[in-house]
């Protein structure tokens, strides 16, 4: 049982948020006060241009300029269909993490389809029974 600082009412801990810095690991207020409190608390909105520069940078380790320098060695193409993405996004190997390049979203989004060797396989004998 924990005291909840804001309306004084003793409650079970699991009425508690966790909160991993204090002394038994919840929140000092219960989850109803707390809720209440932030409810309708705005939040001044990230510009989109923030938001992209810090995903780029934890996600990927690359800057802005870093992804245009990747995207100009590729005289401004997607990496795969060589026309001009119109969202270009960075692709990168999910079990290594390293960067490969710059490519279209629909390639992209196209490629893990690509590298699975099963499906390429059967998509490939597909379209030969099917032509």
């Amino acid at each position: 049982m924990k005291t909840c600082g804001k309306c004084k009412t003793q409650k079970p801990l699991t009425d508690f948020h966790r909160q991993p810095s204090g002394r038994d690991g919840r929140h000092s207020w219960c989850a109803a006060c707390f809720n209440a409190a932030y409810r309708g608390v705005k939040r001044k909105p990230v510009p989109a241009e923030v938001r992209r520069r810090h995903n780029l940078k934890s996600r990927y380790g690359l800057t802005a300029a870093e992804v245009s320098e990747k995207l100009t060695a590729q005289n401004g193409l997607c990496g795969i269909c060589a026309n001009p993405p119109v969202k270009a996004v960075v692709d990168h190997c999910h079990s290594t993490g390293k960067v490969r390049g710059i490519l279209c979203h629909t390639c992209n989004i196209a490629l893990p389809h690509v590298e699975n060797e099963p499906f390429r396989q059967a998509a490939l004998s597909y379209l030969k029974a099917h032509s």
